[in-house]
């Protein structure tokens, strides 16, 4: 019943994660964009007075950082991409999707979670902006423009560079978006990370629950739990003041119950992340629960994040 209860409060009241028109029932702990009930956190825009979360002192890059457009539908979308200098097309790159949060856009992400700072010149890193500065969760993937949007841009960087597996990093809104993307077309990610997000939520395209699940919510794009399931790192501050803490917890157990894993975890590197037991082979859960934080990313998200998805090549 706790189970049950919490996955309906979740889906009802993201906070940040909504966009201005949602309103949340019981909204005395609604945050706007920027607001965090701990310490001083980067806003969604990715915005921070304290420097980007990889450091000020940083090496030389190795990589190209260019600003993009694609035509999506007869639409003009745009992404920043980082390109390793040494590409070759002899070799194969994962292509990692970083997903902004809400008020935010993909120049913004990049300077607060730089993820190919860490990668270097071992992946290309493309971080999309999102319509309105924000990613549209709801409705099938086929009448989605943020779905249309991800499914075009994947289609032109694999037809342009070497590609082996895709890969998504979220934040917030981009974590939400992760999980309602991957609901309706499991098989267009290869393994994601997903700072202070959570489970998808959308009555129109949802398809019932697991039997056996404990309310565990099935979506309309998932036939099987094998099918359903992915690969997965879930990072969530303690003290999240947007998205409770328990919200992160839920996706943990959400995509523990779709990888067949156990309920037990076992500490893994870096502390204090834990990783499920015996979960199917290749889709591993991560769950690393991070005391005190709020609702920024971990200041060990990347380079956490950049290892977990390197055990997926």
């Amino acid at each position: 019943m706790r189970k049950s209860i919490l996955f309906f409060v979740l889906g009802i009241s993201i906070i940040v994660a909504c966009t201005d028109d949602e309103q949340t029932p019981g909204g005395d702990n609604n945050a706007t964009p920027g607001e965090d009930a701990g310490t001083e956190q980067p806003g969604e825009d990715g915005s921070t007075s304290s420097g980007d979360e990889t450091g000020s002192k940083e090496p030389p890059s190795k990589v190209n950082v260019t600003d993009e457009k694609i035509d999506v539908d007869g639409t003009e979308r745009t992404y920043t991409l980082a390109v390793p200098k040494t590409y070759d097309a002899a070799k194969k790159y994962p292509l990692v999707l970083v997903f902004h949060g809400d008020g935010g856009d993909g120049p913004g992400m990049r300077a607060y979670h730089k993820l190919d700072a860490v990668s270097g010149d071992d992946a290309i890193v493309g971080y999309p902006s999102g319509r309105n500065a924000t990613w549209e969760t709801y409705g099938p993937s086929s009448n989605n423009p943020d779905h249309r949007f991800v499914e075009t841009l994947i289609g032109a960087m694999k037809a342009k560079y070497s590609i082996s597996k895709v890969f998504a990093v979220g934040w917030s809104k981009g974590g939400f978006f992760i999980t309602h993307n991957q609901c309706r077309q499991p098989d267009i990610f290869d393994g994601a990370v997903i700072h202070a997000g959570g489970v998808p939520y959308d009555e129109s395209t949802l398809n019932g629950t697991w039997p056996g699940g404990g309310g565990y919510q099935k979506c309309d794009g998932q036939t099987s739990r094998t099918q359903a399931s992915m690969p997965v790192m879930v990072t969530h501050g303690t003290a999240d003041g947007a998205v409770p803490n328990d919200g992160g917890d839920w996706l943990r157990q959400w995509y523990a119950f779709l990888n067949q894993c156990a309920d037990s975890r076992t500490a893994s590197t870096p502390a204090p992340c834990e990783s499920h037991d015996n979960c199917t082979t290749g889709k591993a859960v991560v769950w690393c629960s991070i005391e005190g934080a709020g609702h920024g990313i971990w200041d060990q998200g990347a380079a956490a994040g950049w290892s977990f998805l390197k055990t997926l090549l």
